[in-house]
This record gives C-alpha cells, sequence and structure tokens, in this order.
C-alpha cells in the first residue's frame, strides 16, 4: 500500500520538496509559501527543499491525494452502539456534548425531539504496531503488541481499556441523526 499526500514525485530524478524546519520529511510541498503554512510561528520563513528523495514520497511508496472515508449513520435505538441513541432535545444529552454544542443543536430541532449522537473517529495503524491516540500523553500515539500483556491489541481491539477513550483521533463534532415523524 503506499502512502497518500499533497504531492508525490513523478520521477526518482527529481524530488518532491520537503519542508526544511519539519526535518522528517513528512510535509511535502511545491513552493516556499506551503511550508509557512505549516509553521506560523517560524518567522524567518520555511524552506522548501528538494535536494533529498525522502522516504515515503519516491514515486512507487506515494499516491497523490487524500484518503477520504464515509459512513452510514441511522437513528435506531434498538440496534445502536451503547451510548449513542436515547437522547432528547431539551432533556439528556451526551456526556461529552457541551453547553455550547446543546444550545447549537436546540436551535435546529424543536424540543422534545429524539435522536441519536455519534462522535465518529479515525484510527490508522501502520506495519509497526503504532497507531494515532493519546496513551502515551498529548499526541504520541498508542503501540499495540500481539504478545499477551499491557498493549495486547490497543489500537485494533475494542476490548482494551485505551480503545474508546484514547485510541484514535475523533471528528470536532458531532453526527446527529433525529427520529422522523
Amino acid at each position: 500500500m503506499t502512502i497518500r499526500k499533497p504531492y508525490c514525485q513523478e520521477l526518482d530524478t527529481e524530488p518532491i520538496g520537503v519542508c526544511g524546519d519539519l526535518y522528517d520529511g513528512s510535509v511535502t510541498c511545491s513552493t516556499d509559501a506551503e511550508c509557512n503554512d505549516y509553521n506560523p510561528f517560524d518567522n524567518d520563513g520555511s524552506t522548501c527543499l528538494t535536494d533529498y528523495t525522502y522516504f515515503g514520497n519516491s514515486p512507487n511508496a506515494c499516491d497523490k491525494g487524500y484518503y477520504e472515508f464515509g459512513g452510514a449513520y441511522n437513528y435506531d435505538p434498538e440496534n445502536a452502539p451503547d451510548n449513542t441513541c436515547g437522547f432528547t432535545i431539551g432533556g439528556n444529552s451526551p456526556n461529552a456534548m457541551t453547553d455550547a454544542e446543546r444550545t447549537e443543536l436546540s436551535s435546529k430541532l424543536p424540543e422534545g425531539t429524539k435522536y441519536c449522537a455519534f462522535r465518529p473517529r479515525v484510527i490508522v495503524i501502520d506495519n509497526w504496531g503504532w497507531c494515532n491516540g493519546t496513551c502515551a500523553g498529548g499526541n504520541g500515539g498508542c503501540w499495540e503488541s500481539e504478545d499477551q500483556g499491557a498493549n495486547y491489541q490497543r489500537c485494533s481491539s475494542g476490548q482494551h481499556p485505551d480503545y474508546s477513550t484514547k485510541v484514535g483521533t475523533p471528528f470536532n463534532g458531532w453526527v446527529i441523526v433525529a427520529e422522523q415523524k
């Protein structure tokens, strides 16, 4: 499987640029201005370096573009995952929903409307067993092991204690599905 990035090398002899102050080669670029977008605190300006082919940027390892995925959500309280349905406008709501989110939702649906609330998340696991998340504190990611122990299937099994709270990157909002009358 290839890596998806905004820019990829088209020929082995013509390296694609990488933002120089982000030394790991993870942010590809075509101009210095694009690097400044990634590091707005660098007053000296960032440089788009094109003198080296970084791992993952070569034509055989990279696809230009972004990943897209979608999901289907239904109002189905009897078959919904735990803690996603049974909410009412002006009544109970998800524990993680803020007062501002409740107020905004109340402005869009009539009081008493029943709804389900979903907060999807993205979990990406690499071939070394690392996934995105906050298990190591901050944005350090999570590591899973195939051996029994504290990290056993941490990223891929819903049975691990960290899975629902620390693994993955949650959507910064809610998918609300109201009951149809």
